[in-house]
């Protein structure tokens, strides 16, 4: 059971630990950050796997992991412009209570036990 680099019958598999160095200078140019960039090169090896039969054997698998990573990397960038930073729900303030939004009197005389038996709904 060898590691990730073993694995002769997937061109992939066997090309990615030769790759990852420079995968991972590539991936700190694009983020500027390590911790991102560490992200990066790890979801590009995970696609790549999950990708594998779409490899052409023959053609440059650097060029092709390069490209997996760009891409997800842009749609990293992308996805992040449209969420504001910080955003939370906690941020979100309640809505100004209504008078409509207040139960009927009725509705506001019933025990608990009314409230929820079949009748009262």
């Amino acid at each position: 059971m060898g590691g990730i680099g073993h694995n002769m019958s997937n061109p992939v598999a066997a090309g990615l630990c030769d790759h990852a160095a420079a995968l991972r200078l590539r991936a700190l140019i694009l983020t500027r950050n390590r911790s991102d960039a560490d992200d990066l090169v790890q979801d590009t090896f995970e696609l790549a796997l999950r990708k594998a039969h779409l490899f052409q054997p023959g053609t440059n698998l650097r060029a092709w992991l390069g490209r997996l990573m760009f891409n997800l990397h842009v749609t990293r960038y992308r996805r992040a412009r449209r969420r504001p930073d910080g955003a939370s729900l906690d941020a979100v303030a309640e809505p100004a209570a209504c008078a409509g939004d207040r139960p009927a009197p009725e509705v506001q005389a019933m025990s608990p036990g009314d409230l929820l038996a079949d009748e009262a709904f």
